[in-house]
């Protein structure tokens, strides 16, 4: 499990999210957790709903490849 945890987090650090949500998943069912599943991926209307009704729009299409940095990269 470890193993493919660490898979999950490279993914998560290279911005690499095609599979979050069967990730999220997997997460949730080795933390035995009981709510937090995905219903799939958002669509790209459905994170400008989400980022405005949780940060505002000041915060929309701020986010880009660029934001992202890797493991390798923010690590000491």
């Amino acid at each position: 499990m470890y193993a493919e945890l660490k898979t999950m987090l490279d993914h998560w650090s290279q911005g690499d999210f095609t599979l979050a949500d069967k990730e999220q998943d997997r997460l949730l069912d080795f933390l035995q957790a009981s709510r937090g599943f995905s219903n799939g991926l958002a669509t790209k209307n459905e994170e400008d709903l989400f980022i405005l009704n949780n940060f505002g729009p000041e915060y929309l299409n701020t986010l880009n490849e660029s934001t992202y940095t890797s493991y390798e990269e923010s690590s000491p």
